[in-house]
């Protein structure tokens, strides 16, 4: 067997973490890696058959490329940080090679979109990663970059780590509201096959058709449940009539986003959480958000679910369904910047205290007797008959 060790910026005298896992790189067996990171430095070991060429490395080797994404990906979520490549030291085996920018054209060979030094993932109380992101490395960087493209935690956890990096509101919603599409689709998928597997170990005649998660009303439902028992997703005719009916209420409700202060935004956030945690149906916004209170009213929803959900999924069809262009200019007051600041901070904070979770099997199983508790309350967009094939099954 021969060694390739791959040194990112070389290290400096300090603490760093080390991990050894066998981590799958997408075309034959998994493999040991050995990771050593510090701030702005990683070292990457593992071996393979044969010593390839420096040339053949760079052009062609699946493995290099995995090792330098799981390098980007491990110094993210255990350092809060991104990675900028300035030099690598590649050893094969006795062979030293050094290369940068200098020499290369195409260096680092593999592209990261994170940017910042600081992605704002620690918990603000102790500056700490929270216990929860700190296992995710294990979860992902044991994946190839194939299956994790597909894997919609992977993707839910990608694209809020890439907004991140984004400078203007829009880009930011953008890819926020995709790792929020792609989390309450995660769970949507997997309730599909609990409830599928539910019903196999009673009977096996399961019919193909079975699809109670398949579309963004279902899955955001089962989001909203979670959230609060007994907010569910409107139908689009009654979203229409809440509109058309309460016009000024709404209009009132976007200047009084516009007004707002980033700290008026933070402390709003905290205001929200509150009515979600109190017990029923709670609305106890102070007067100057009173305008949020009688909205989120309409709906049956606490003002948090409301615009994490439900404001915001309306903005993302405003702004991005269908044939919309994708808008390249923009006004300093234009009024969708006051609407995105507020919206960007809660989805921001909701997924980041929720991505973690999807890694853990208490989330999975607190959400499972969720869902079969909104089935039962018949709030789920798919027809009678298959409610009463899943009543049958299970019951």
């Amino acid at each position: 067997m021969v060694s390739y060790h791959i040194i990112i910026n070389k290290a400096v005298q300090g603490q760093y973490e080390t991990k050894e896992l066998m981590c799958a790189t997408g075309k034959g067996r998994s493999r040991l890696f050995r990771f050593r990171i510090q701030k702005n430095a990683v070292e990457v070991q593992y071996e393979m058959s044969k010593a390839k060429t420096l040339d053949y490395i760079i052009e062609k080797s699946d493995v290099f490329r995995e090792a330098l994404t799981k390098a980007y990906l491990y110094h993210a979520l255990l350092l809060n940080s991104s990675l900028q490549i300035n030099i690598i030291n590649i050893h094969i085996g006795n062979n030293e090679y050094i290369l940068s920018s200098n020499d290369y054209a195409s260096f680092p060979f593999v592209y990261s979109l994170l940017v910042v030094d600081d992605l704002q993932l620690l918990v603000v109380d102790d500056l700490q990663l929270s216990d929860e992101f700190k296992a995710i490395p294990e979860h992902i960087v044991t994946n190839s970059i194939k299956y994790n493209q597909k894997e919609l935690r992977f993707v839910s956890l990608a694209s809020y780590l890439t907004a991140k990096s984004k400078t203007y509101e829009i880009e930011r919603f953008n890819a926020l509201w995709t790792s929020m599409n792609a989390l309450y689709n995660y769970i949507g998928k997997c309730y599909n096959n609990r409830i599928l597997a539910d019903c196999g170990n009673v009977t096996r005649k399961i019919p193909k058709n079975l699809q109670l998660y398949n579309s963004d009303v279902n899955s955001i439902s089962a989001m909203m449940y979670h959230l609060k028992a007994g907010c569910f997703k409107p139908t689009r005719k009654d979203e229409n009539t809440y509109k058309a009916n309460n016009k000024q209420a709404f209009e009132k409700l976007v200047s009084t986003f516009q007004k707002l202060s980033d700290t008026e935004i933070s402390e709003l956030y905290e205001l929200c959480l509150a009515d979600l945690n109190a017990t029923g149906l709670s609305h106890t916004l102070p007067e100057k958000y009173a305008s949020l209170d009688r909205v989120s009213k309409l709906y049956g929803f606490p003002s948090y679910v409301f615009l994490v959900l439900q404001y915001s999924y309306a903005l993302r069809c405003e702004l991005f369904h269908g044939n919309k262009s994708t808008p390249i200019f923009c006004a300093y007051n234009d009024r969708s910047i006051g609407e995105l600041r507020v919206i960007n901070f809660f989805l921001d904070s909701f997924l980041k205290s929720e991505i973690p979770l999807l890694f853990t099997t208490d989330y999975y199983n607190n959400m499972h007797n969720d869902i079969v508790a909104l089935m039962n309350s018949g709030s789920l967009d798919y027809d009678k008959h298959r409610c009463n094939l899943y009543d049958e099954f299970v019951n």
